[in-house]
């Protein structure tokens, strides 16, 4: 299959979590026989050493330059497509079509007017990769101004709507997109490779993080070390990323590295990571890839959202238990096997679940020679309901339309499968008759 990916971000260097699961989740694909397109709205520019490396991570690249600034059209808030510049739509919908795809994976709700300009044929998918209603009230939480995309629950249902199926990073995002009323929610979570751990022999216990300098990590970090104190710390604390580079206190404990060109040698380094996250939503990719290397994780509960919990330490209540569990733990070696054993067991109980889910993302691609698509279902459901509706608003009974919606769901069956001319031959009658008994139809 021929799939494109649209994003608002190159896909390298792979420096942070969304780029992490981008490329992640394109591996994938790609590893089973599938040729990736990668569209890049260049929201962050794009130079020659950025370029020869996305070159290399997929089958063709396509570069769509930003145009202008983004401006707020609902107040305080941006609208769900005040990201999406016109020329954006007609780009992917040109390159999609030459390309000849067959499905499409839309990066962030911001970008999903795209889907308006794609062939009803071509399966639409939305990787969310966070839920961008209360972004604004999480920053005004940490006395922060806004950084990144934040829009309103209604603004944010118009574009989960446009997809066939939409991806979220983990359970508590799911719920709100399924009670938000989208049919196919799927969970994906982010799946780095497996590390073997490696001991370590510090005469001084290492304690680490990793992560890009946005506002949650900044204040986060900076509550945790206001917590730690100056004196008598058991451990020195090291800190990878650009976030590094933005706190206004180090204390001589404090050591900082920036940006890391050898991630693994930094975990492999470590005794104990901590993830002390006071704010923030979506999936912490920077737990999961910390308990990809073995390593034991101490963790606020924030920090393990979407994540099995099998030791205390991993959802600690605040960043006092967070101090007193990175004191014990490096001090009793007894407590940190039982830490390390518990983040592993997590980190396989994590696996083989989204292991599973993306198997069955992978199987949403193939097209059933019976027709029986959950995307395809949902899209004749869509046309079925938008034609009653019509119908009821003109006054005239559902009954009076079943001829033409016939025909509607007829042709969309033969668009929605043009690939695959068997499904034509599906009942679609009992599908309608059952949907339209569902609304009292």
């Amino acid at each position: 299959m021929r799939i494109a990916i649209v994003s608002p971000l190159p896909s390298y260097p792979v420096f942070n979590g969304a780029k992490q699961r981008i490329v992640t989740l394109g591996g994938f694909l790609k590893a089973r026989g599938h040729s990736l397109h990668y569209i890049y709205f260049a929201t962050e520019g794009m130079n020659a050493t950025q370029y020869e490396g996305m070159k290399q991570q997929w089958d063709t690249v396509t570069f769509v330059r930003r145009r202008g600034a983004f401006e707020r059209s609902r107040g305080e808030y941006f609208g769900v497509d005040d990201w999406c510049q016109p020329h954006l739509v007609d780009e992917v919908q040109e390159t999609i079509g030459a390309l000849g795809c067959d499905a499409v994976i839309v990066n962030y709700v911001f970008l999903s007017k795209v889907f308006e300009g794609i062939d009803s044929s071509v399966l639409k998918i939305l990787d969310t990769h966070d839920r961008m209603s209360g972004r604004l009230e999480l920053y005004k939480e940490i006395g922060e101004a806004p950084g990144f995309f934040y829009t309103t629950e209604d603004e944010e249902k118009i574009g989960l709507s446009r997809a066939d199926i939409v991806l979220a990073i983990q359970e508590n995002e799911a719920r709100y997109f399924r009670d938000a009323g989208i049919e196919d929610v799927r969970i994906i979570g982010h799946l780095p490779q497996k590390s073997v751990p490696r001991p370590t022999d510090n005469e001084v216990p290492k304690v680490g993080f990793v992560g890009s300098a946005n506002k949650f990590n900044i204040a986060s970090l900076t509550q945790l070390i206001d917590e730690i104190g100056d004196s008598d710390v058991p451990y020195e604390l090291h800190i990878a990323g650009s976030v590094g580079n933005r706190l206004d206190r180090t204390p001589s404990y404090v050591h900082t590295s920036g940006f890391v060109d050898d991630l693994t040698a930094f975990y492999q380094g470590l005794d104990v990571v901590v993830v002390p996250l006071v704010v923030g939503t979506g999936q912490k990719i920077k737990t999961i890839e910390a308990m990809s290397y073995g390593k034991p994780v101490v963790s606020t509960g924030i920090g393990f959202d979407g994540i099995p919990v099998r030791h205390e330490m991993h959802s600690c209540g605040d960043l006092a238990s967070i101090v007193r569990s990175l004191n014990d733990v490096v001090l009793q070696p007894r407590l940190l096997e039982d830490v390390t054993l518990a983040t592993q067991a997590s980190f396989e109980e994590y696996e083989t679940a989204t292991m599973g889910a993306m198997e069955e993302i992978l199987a949403a691609f193939q097209h059933d020679v019976k027709g029986n698509s959950d995307a395809g279902f949902c899209r004749l459901k869509r046309v079925w309901q938008e034609s009653v509706d019509r119908d009821f608003e003109q006054g005239n009974s559902a009954n009076s339309s079943d001829g033409r919606i016939s025909e509607l769901l007829d042709e969309t069956i033969s668009t929605s499968f043009a690939k695959n001319p068997l499904a034509k031959y599906r009942s679609y009658k009992a599908l309608a008759e059952e949907y339209a008994r569902t609304r009292g139809a």
